[in-house]
């Protein structure tokens, strides 16, 4: 057995006043912090099966059930929502606070046990604090806080999600014993999606790191509509289906699926499969599949993102423009010659004018207008393969004055978050989009040589 961060059989309890990781007995007890002197009490670790004994459901039945749940997203409780930053994580200077949060709703909770809010609270914190410290190789206070939430929460689907953080975790550190150890009291049946999407997930994983792929299949499903799978999961379970279809053999399988879950999944969804696949590199999830979706996908997209910056209208203002401005150009030449050759057609010569001349002027515009547009268009198209990948929050979103074909354009006022720079504010325009609202996140291309020239992802 592997004695890991994560080894089962370790006890690894957070401070009740400092919150320090620290080290105690599988069997618990009382021991004292090392770093405050505080005196903790830790209890006997929970072995017990995570959901009783109930009446057998259906497996059709239960499926429903979970898909009757499907299509909410992963939101903070808003008690905590000011701790987090754009992209949905905690921020350095938000750590001392965000510990200290989740500090007292598991006092709240030791002293209330059947108090919902704070066990939200705490759950939800211990989920992002331990990605939080995960990206800080801080295994022992990733560790603490997940198993310090996991001795004090008593509802079943929170004592699964933190167990299958654990074993996660367990797997990442290398301890595939412990992973098992971990998930073995989870519940592989639940009608509760959020159970059940943490069971299969990581189940997944682990069964990802071991190379059983076809158990992967099994239990992610062999398609994205096979088993309903709760949406802050999605895309995580799309690489490891993808790649299990790959590994067995089956990399056209895992082209389609990768550039479904593209469409499926926006801008967003692109950038998680992708730093799924740089994370675990040493998996090499997807090795043949991705570069094959993505360089098919990326054609498409930039069409659609060139769509969207102009409205499409550039194809026909420009060739309008150029046969309005042809025919005015000839009816204007067709003046001289009809003074030449009969002098009395004053009024049609004049006429001929008087029309080329608007023609002219009309073609100017709306080849102008075109050319402006395709400009925009041929940019977003450029941003949308070359551009920077990054994130943003959206702070303000107001109306321009123009409309093209009913749909109004919007600017956008834009928190913007890319690799190697600090947060920084820059403005979008771009046709109404649905959905899109101040305090919102949307996956964001920048130009590299000019940080204010940036589209907006939803392809």
């Amino acid at each position: 057995m592997n004695n890991t961060s994560f080894s089962y059989q370790l006890r690894v309890a957070a401070c009740d006043r400092c919150g320090a990781p620290l080290e105690a007995t599988v069997g618990g007890g009382s021991f004292t912090c090392r770093f405050c002197n505080a005196q903790n009490q830790l209890k006997v670790r929970d072995e017990g099966l995570i959901a009783p004994p109930r009446p057998p459901i259906h497996e059709a039945e239960r499926i429903n059930r979970l898909r009757m749940q499907d299509g909410r997203p992963l939101l903070p409780p808003p008690a905590i929502a000011h701790l987090f930053g754009p992209g949905g994580t905690i921020e350095d200077w938000k750590e001392q606070e965000a510990i200290a949060v989740w500090n007292g709703a598991r006092q709240e909770l030791r002293n209330a046990p059947g108090n919902y809010d704070a066990a939200e609270r705490l759950v939800f914190l211990s989920m992002f604090l331990s990605q939080h410290f995960q990206r800080k190789t801080d295994l022992m206070r990733q560790r603490s806080l997940l198993e310090g939430a996991l001795d004090v929460v008593t509802l079943p689907r929170h004592r699964q999600i933190l167990r299958g953080y654990i074993a996660r975790a367990a797997v990442r550190a290398g301890d595939i014993a412990a992973a098992e150890a971990w998930l073995k009291p989870c519940d592989p049946a639940s009608d509760d999606l959020q159970m059940d999407s943490a069971y299969r997930f990581t189940r997944a994983f682990i069964d990802t790191a071991t190379g059983n792929f076809q158990r992967v299949l099994q239990v992610l499903g062999q398609g994205p509509h096979d088993v309903p799978i709760e949406d802050a999961s999605d895309d995580v379970c799309a690489v490891f289906r993808a790649n299990a279809w790959e590994k067995m053999g089956r990399p056209d399988v895992a082209v389609n699926l990768l550039r479904e879950r593209f469409a499926a999944g926006g801008g967003t969804g692109r950038q998680t499969i992708t730093r799924v696949i740089e994370v675990y590199a040493q998996w090499h999830l997807c090795a043949q599949s991705y570069p094959q979706a993505s360089a098919g996908y990326a054609h498409v997209a930039a069409q659609k993102a060139a769509t969207r910056a102009s409205g499409g209208i550039h194809k026909a203002f420009v060739p309008v423009g150029i046969l309005m401005l042809v025919i005015g150009l000839g009816l204007l030449a067709m003046v001289p010659i009809g003074l030449v050759m009969d002098m009395d057609l004053h009024e049609s010569i004049g006429g001929f004018g008087f029309g080329g001349g608007m023609l002219v002027f009309m073609g100017l515009v709306f080849g102008g207008i075109g050319f402006a547009m395709k400009k925009s268009a041929e940019k977003a198209a450029w941003l949308r393969v070359h551009g920077i990948q990054g994130n943003a929050r959206i702070q303000d979103v107001s109306g321009t004055g123009t409309t093209i074909n009913n749909v109004p354009m919007l600017q956008f006022t834009l928190l913007v978050t890319i690799p190697g720079h600090p947060p920084y504010q820059a403005t979008a325009k771009q046709l109404g989009m649905g959905g899109l609202s101040p305090g919102g996140n949307i996956a964001v291309r920048v130009n590299p040589r000019n940080l204010q020239e940036l589209i907006m992802e939803t392809d």
